[in-house]
């Protein structure tokens, strides 16, 4: 009948709908849970000493430093002992401040390679008056496009502390040179569909209470643990204004540095009324209850916390947990420790546990706070220990399937090249010198130690390190005093050298005792060292390109230009078949303009294209061609003391 056949392509169309909808669930969950499409978190806190965690703080440890108020960060010591975890015992910033880790950690270079010099200041001051003299240049390739690059339906946001850059043009009244090509670098000209992110550093609680007169009269948090109508400066969060509906970026004007205008930007108009790591937990959960429903997809977050970097008020719940002393700093810290808690319960609560790897670390050492590093040499702005020397560990229950504790060493410039080797992706710009590596072998426990060095760069101070050893060059004690051993000395030029693995302290320096292992490192310290100036001007263009003075990766050449002759003016240029490898050897320090101890030698020695060379001091014709090793370059300076002067013999002296 017409009713039966009626009823049964009813019947049939409920079939075929059900099994569209469960075929629609199951592409769902295969999307979820494909480990080829995983969702990755960065968490990174600001200033928190490799002692500002408890399971870290511990009496009895190798350091034997017991504090009698220890913090309590119950949340990390847990996600610290899960089943799923590894712990990286020596982990490490890619900087003593806060800049060049962010820095590294989205390209995989130490930060300098893109002129990334140190923190880029302005504290607490608000954006629209604060210039951020060191743009990440949109040249670079960076975590965001690799996911991008990997599958385009990745969704890739930043929360918190930026520090690369001006979000909006601003003017300057000395403008770098890539200051005036990269005017603004906010997240989204580097990967991000999404941000919502301050400038610079921030308070750990209200925010942005100082923003408004009213938001100050209800009362801010500024220290003490409790409300007053005072504040700090006007720190706000900015967000982009060309999202669609899927917050996705839609305007191209608002994503390039050279076009983009205040009004691609716009800051948040309501009051944070507690705890910033809080609030950012709460952009965070909003992102994802849309990235698991209506705008599903796979997602990449970096969440940068402005706890514990100063100013650090605690909330009141907080502050009363400690003493009067500690109330503001170790109660800010418990409070952020709160949200890292509250983040692995959103994951389990929105289903993507499974197929989410969150990594966890600090940008630098802590500030002025000796305690925080549990022994460690020195502090924040340090390359000693104690300044570059912070908490670390991933979660990966797809991948990591029992909790372990490892120490090789690892930084956070092996963060890019782990998700290339993950993704399955290349950079864009394959021939560009990296310094990280990927993490992976060391996280399926198939390695037993580091494939490369690791290396970083800040002000005079260098340091590279191969496994237990590291060597420092021109130290500084940062935010802290010295300590013994060398608290009484006046030249610390160094380069000292550290087994890490009996002297994790840095207190016994090497470079008599193991003579040929100090030689082989000073060399490779100043090759890497050397390269940094190449990346700048020919591979990141943050220095402008000088084809008569640049050092080669393929190998170091001096030549001469003009007619050869004592005190001939010199210049760098690519090694090629008429001009030998130049070796930088190291004797007793790096060469400074008050130390001339390096000499620069032919493998030939021969006086030709490429001719021995070494440091004297200026001749009476006023020539003068130094070595600046803070830009690996040769520059005229004919007011400097010293010069590089041509060798009238086969051999070189100094």
């Amino acid at each position: 009948t017409a009713f039966s056949f009626f009823s049964s392509v009813f019947r049939l169309v409920m079939v075929v709908r059900f099994a569209l909808a469960l075929a629609l669930v199951l592409a769902g969950v295969q999307a979820q849970h494909d480990p080829k499409r995983p969702n990755v978190i960065f968490v990174l806190a600001d200033d928190q000493g490799f002692g500002d965690v408890s399971f870290n703080n511990k009496s009895g440890s190798i350091f034997n430093h017991v504090k009698t108020d220890p913090p309590r960060t119950p949340n990390i010591d847990a996600m610290a002992a899960g089943p799923n975890t590894l712990v990286f015992h020596r982990f490490y910033a890619g900087s003593g401040v806060c800049s060049p880790t962010r820095s590294s950690i989205l390209t995989g270079r130490t930060s300098n390679r893109e002129c990334i010099f140190s923190a880029e200041g302005c504290g607490t001051e608000p954006a629209v008056t604060c210039v951020d003299p060191y743009p990440l240049p949109t040249t670079t390739f960076t975590m965001a496009q690799a996911f991008k690059k990997a599958d385009p339906t990745y969704s890739t946001l930043h929360i918190g502390k930026w520090h690369l850059g001006n979000f909006f043009p601003k003017k300057s009244s000395h403008p770098s040179y890539a200051y005036d090509k990269w005017p603004s670098s906010n997240p989204g000209m580097h990967g991000f569909d999404e941000w919502m992110s301050t400038e610079a550093s921030a308070p750990s609680s209200t925010t942005n209470c100082g923003c408004k007169k009213e938001w100050i009269e209800s009362g801010c948090v500024i220290g003490g643990g409790v409300f007053q109508k005072k504040s700090f400066d006007c720190t706000n969060y900015w967000y982009p204004t060309d999202l669609d509906s899927h917050h996705k970026p839609q305007d191209p004007v608002c994503h390039n540095s050279s076009t983009a205008v205040f009004s691609c930007t716009r800051n948040l108009t309501e009051k944070i009324p507690g705890d910033d790591s809080e609030y950012i937990m709460d952009v965070f959960e909003d992102f994802l209850r849309r990235k698991t429903s209506n705008e599903s997809s796979p997602f990449l977050a970096h969440l940068w916390l402005h706890t514990v970097h100063v100013p650090h008020p605690a909330m009141p719940e907080y502050y009363k947990q400690y003493s009067a002393n500690d109330g503001d700093y170790l109660g800010t810290l418990t409070q952020m420790d709160v949200q890292i808690g509250r983040l692995r319960k959103l994951l389990q609560t929105y289903g993507v546990a499974n197929n989410t790897i969150v990594f966890y670390t600090s940008d630098n050492g802590p500030a002025g706070r000796q305690v925080s590093t549990n022994g460690l040499r020195a502090c924040k702005a340090s390359l000693w220990e104690g300044g570059i020397r912070v908490p670390g560990m991933v979660e990966w229950p797809g991948r990591i399937k029992e909790n372990r504790v490892t120490e090789i060493p690892a930084y956070v410039s092996d963060y890019l090249p782990t998700m290339l080797d993950l993704l399955n992706v290349t950079s864009d710009h394959p021939d560009w010198i990296a310094d990280g590596i990927s993490l992976l072998p060391i996280i399926d426990n198939t390695v037993s130690s580091r494939s490369a060095l690791m290396g970083w760069n800040l002000g005079h101070q260098v340091a590279i390190m191969d496994n237990d050893y590291k060597m420092v060059y021109r130290p500084v004690p940062g935010f802290c005093s010295l300590q013994p051993p060398y608290h009484k000395h006046e030249n610390l030029t160094g380069p000292f050298l550290y087994n890490l693995k009996s002297d994790p302290i840095e207190a016994v320096d090497l470079r008599t005792v193991e003579q040929e292992r100090y030689a082989n490192m000073s060399a490779a310290l100043f090759k890497w060292y050397a390269s940094i100036a190449y990346s700048q001007m020919m591979e990141s263009g943050c220095e402008p390109p000088n084809t008569a003075s640049y050092v080669e990766r393929a190998g170091l050449c001096v030549t001469v230009n003009g007619p050869i002759a004592e005190h001939t003016p010199l210049a760098m240029a690519a090694c090629n078949a008429t001009q030998h490898e130049q070796q930088w050897q190291l004797q007793d320090h790096m060469c400074t303009h008050d130390q001339p101890a390096m000499c620069v030698k032919t493998l030939q020695g021969q006086v030709g294209p490429a001719v021995p060379v070494f440091l004297g001091d200026q001749d009476t014709a006023g020539h003068s061609f130094t070595y600046n090793s803070g830009m690996g370059q040769l520059q005229s300076q004919t007011d400097s003391s010293w010069c590089l002067a041509v060798s009238s013999s086969s051999s070189s002296s100094s």
